[in-house]
């Protein structure tokens, strides 16, 4: 699910001073891609409302929203601005219509690309420009023979420190007032969103806690876990083992013998609680490496290929 959003690309960066140089701005040319020749989508004979190259853009400023389409398959439209002043740039494209944007130089050497990080299935691009540059952003459909209508905003130049206090600005989906990750809003002021089919419980623990319920091999589910900034969930107590068993019986948890047999130990943050059933872990059949919590909060040694619902905790 998209919220209208900006993505960051460039990372910004924190506090007041000047905006250093870009690192491409400082090596040689590249080789100009395809979509710099004069001609790269062969239009159809009725006209085209932007062109398909670099070298004859359509000029816009660097606020502003332009109306475009794409007319045809292969359609590319260009978009040429100059910058003022140094600073961040953003530019996405509203309306139903599944983009694709890139940003380029003048010359038409790659800079930075984005497919559907703005609202619904709409691209945006964030980079740190230099003043008094021609710069070219190039949009166009997903899908090779996808057509229609579209509008592409720009806006810039934007503080460098401006994620972090407290406004939510342009590019920002969110500020919460300080630049760190998984806390609902990233260093980059986007919204941090749960994996699919993943939601954060209730609870007084002193660790925020998820359960997945799209069952997971244990290694994929701590995969999971760690991609936005957790590991499978430790538990401490009693209490936690039985609130966690009801939850999900058969859930997958962070302990685990697989790297020595025998030594059962946490996938994240330590604890000395064990809440082990009767007669386990017995390393049952091949091999059960992996631990999950039953039902009635006691813990099962299991087959870590067994797809199971777990618990996440950051």
């Amino acid at each position: 699910m998209k919220r209208l959003a900006l993505l960051t690309v460039f990372v910004m960066a924190c506090g007041p001073g000047p905006i250093e140089a870009p690192p491409w701005d400082a090596g040689p040319d590249l080789p100009e891609p395809t979509d710099a020749g004069p001609l790269d989508a062969a239009p159809p004979t009725q006209g085209d409302d932007h062109a398909n190259n670099v070298y004859e853009a359509t000029v816009i400023e660097p606020v502003s929203r332009t109306e475009g389409e794409i007319h045809y398959g292969g359609d590319r439209d260009f978009f040429r601005f100059t910058t003022t002043e140094a600073g961040i740039f953003i530019a996405w494209t509203d309306g139903n219509l599944d983009t694709y944007c890139e940003l380029l130089t003048s010359e038409g050497r790659f800079l930075v690309g984005d497919d559907d990080s703005a609202e619904g299935r709409n691209c945006q691009v964030r980079y740190e420009l230099r003043a008094q540059r021609d710069y070219v952003i190039k949009v166009k459909h997903y899908r090779s023979q996808g057509l229609g209508a579209y509008g592409l905003n720009l806006v810039g130049p934007i503080p460098a420190d401006a994620c972090g206090n407290g406004e939510v600005d342009p590019g920002e989906q969110c500020d919460d007032g300080n630049q760190a990750n998984w806390d609902g809003c990233s260093r980059d002021c986007m919204v941090e969103e749960l994996p699919s089919g993943c939601e954060e419980l209730e609870t007084e623990r002193p660790h925020a806690t998820f359960l997945c319920n799209e069952g997971q091999r244990w290694a994929e589910a701590l995969e999971t876990c760690q991609s936005f900034g957790g590991s499978l969930a430790t538990i401490d107590s009693d209490e936690d083992s039985a609130w966690f068993g009801g939850l999900a019986g058969g859930a997958w948890m962070g302990m685990n013998d697989r790297q020595v047999e025998g030594e059962w130990r946490w996938s994240g943050r330590d604890s000395d609680y064990r809440n082990w059933n009767n007669n386990e872990p017995n390393d049952h059949g091949r091999g059960e490496d992996c631990g999950q919590v039953l039902g009635n909060g006691r813990w099962n040694d299991a087959d870590c290929n067994r797809a199971s619902a777990f618990f996440c905790e950051r």
